[in-house]
């Protein structure tokens, strides 16, 4: 798991697979493309710290900080410098906060994206529909969309199924996955819905998905170098008095809530060596714990057991956590990336249909 950003980009051979990521984030789907030895050529995203920490880490990719009601398709295309059913990838996470099984759900819907001093009219239940209609003008040969499991959980199903819909009728065969980040070589439990579409012109056969034996929080974190100011926040986190009384009792694996006389601090945890860690959230800051020293995760941890390299950066050690819980992690969309190469075998790559153009002529 002592793996680095700076490697992966000096080792990867491109395939010549190309992909254009929407709701970029931090970067976590990007590192996975990457991994797969894909040549991401465009990243978007809204949120003004998430564009910043991207370009920190990929210097070399263009990146768009742009609401994506306000991207077109043709604008895409033109800045890839590509033509309407060119691209090979076209992935993106829409937010997922209005199904999360730990958010609000449906109290959240409708609602309005605000951040800092940028407040704008924007619904973060229905952007799933704005990412389908770039895939509709795009037309790329195959899209990754990933979500969380809540979303096709009570009122959220009929939804995930007007999502499933839709995509079909734009002229894609759609595989829909309900899988644990844990069987994808992320030391982590993070429940997540993937669809994988491809194209109806492409021969298409969905091979299994194959998954892998789980990492345990003590491997991933194994010779980890933690940085000295990472380490005394996790330490000065356990002072707080609301939890130093519940550490001495709460055992690896366990919840606060037990121990809780009204069964609060549910989301507060201590981790457990020997298993996978639990879902890192954006919020949960400060609110996972040591399986043995009675202090809080640090960042550093919560990189390794999302499958982020050690020398990933981030603007601040919140921004990382915040980065970390909200990002899909990297070994997750490898696989994924790598399953949808797959089908796309026999797919001509861009390179390809133009040197053919180029014999014919």
């Amino acid at each position: 798991m002592n793996w680095k950003l700076s490697i992966i980009v000096q080792n990867a051979v491109m395939s010549g697979r190309t992909v254009v990521t929407t709701f970029a984030g931090r970067g976590g789907s990007s590192i996975g493309y990457n991994l797969a030895k894909c040549n991401v050529l465009l990243a978007i995203d809204f949120e003004p710290n998430a564009v910043n920490t991207y370009k920190l880490n990929f210097p070399k990719t263009t990146v768009w900080k742009a609401n994506i009601r306000q991207v077109t398709g043709l604008a895409i295309l033109k800045e890839i410098g590509m033509k309407r059913g060119e691209l090979d990838i076209f992935d993106g996470s829409p937010p997922c906060t209005p199904f999360s099984a730990a958010g609000k759900r449906e109290k959240s819907w409708n609602k309005v994206y605000k951040h800092g001093s940028e407040t704008q009219a924007q619904r973060t239940d229905d952007l799933f529909f704005e990412y389908l209609r770039l895939v509709r003008e795009i037309q790329p040969k195959s899209f990754i969309a990933e979500n969380v499991k809540g979303m096709i959980i009570g009122k959220s199903k009929g939804y995930y199924n007007l999502v499933l819909r839709h995509m079909k009728k734009l002229g894609y065969n759609v595989r829909v996955f309900n899988i644990n980040a844990k069987d994808f070589e992320v030391p982590q439990s993070r429940p997540r819905i993937v669809f994988i579409g491809v194209r109806k012109d492409i021969k298409t056969k969905f091979p299994e998905l194959h998954t892998f034996k789980e990492i345990t929080f003590g491997e991933a974190v194994k010779n980890l170098q933690i940085p000295s100011d990472d380490l005394q926040a996790s330490i000065n986190a356990a002072k707080r008095p609301s939890i130093e009384k519940y550490l001495r009792y709460v055992k690896p694996g366990e919840s606060f809530s037990r121990y809780h006389p009204k069964g609060n601090q549910f989301t507060y945890v201590r981790v457990s060596n020997d298993r996978p860690c639990p879902t890192i959230t954006a919020g949960g800051y400060m609110q996972m714990f040591h399986p043995i020293y009675n202090r809080a995760l640090t960042v550093a941890e919560a990189k390794r057991c999302s499958t982020f390299p050690d020398d990933y950066k981030f603007l601040s050690l919140s921004d990382g956590w915040l980065g970390v819980g909200n990002s899909v992690p990297p070994k997750l969309i490898m696989h994924m990336a790598n399953y949808v190469q797959q089908i796309l075998a026999n797919a001509p790559t861009i390179s390809d249909r133009r040197q053919n153009l180029r014999s014919v002529n």
